[in-house]
């Protein structure tokens, strides 16, 4: 039987969980994920490497380090109120999206409010979090750069 190797791209269900066990995200149809591109979290990577179709992995760990890293308070940035169109509502937890030094456009959550300024947070939602993963693997195939997978869309949020 084939295994994984880091050239690969793998057709597999997954469901993230963050420290606290609450649901992250879920994509229960069958998504391809490119290994070796820097396109998943290293962690995950990691745990997929080596396994074969029909394998399944549940409630594997994925350190901080290996998910999305520490949280960085360098990463919080000062904005003007004055820099911000007067018709955008701003709300502590909202989200503000704002252009980085390369023009690449960077989400954040606005942490504070101020009179003249705001706080507004870019690190990674879950930056800072140790997850857990569960998934299994439906396919696997060579990564053929002339004809690369689609990308996933994005999974329904979770029904509360």
């Amino acid at each position: 039987m084939r295994a994984v190797t880091i050239e690969d791209v793998v057709k597999l269900k997954f469901t993230l969980f963050d420290d606290s066990g609450e649901l992250v995200e879920k994509f229960d149809t069958p998504i391809d994920m490119v290994l070796g591109k820097g396109m998943i979290m290293p962690g995950l990577e990691k745990l997929i490497l080596g396994k074969n179709i029909g394998d399944r992995v549940v409630q594997e760990n994925i350190p901080k380090l290996e998910a999305f890293g520490e949280w960085n308070k360098s990463n919080e940035s000062i904005v003007q109120l004055s820099d911000i169109p007067v018709e955008m509502e701003l709300e502590e937890g909202g989200m503000l999206q704002a252009a980085n030094k390369e023009g690449q456009a960077m989400m954040g959550k606005i942490k504070e409010i101020y009179d003249d300024f705001i706080i507004v947070d870019y690190n990674h939602p879950l930056a800072g979090k140790d997850l857990k993963v569960d998934f299994e693997i439906y396919d696997i195939y060579t990564f053929d750069p002339e004809n690369p997978p689609a990308p996933p869309t994005a999974p329904a949020p979770p029904v509360e």
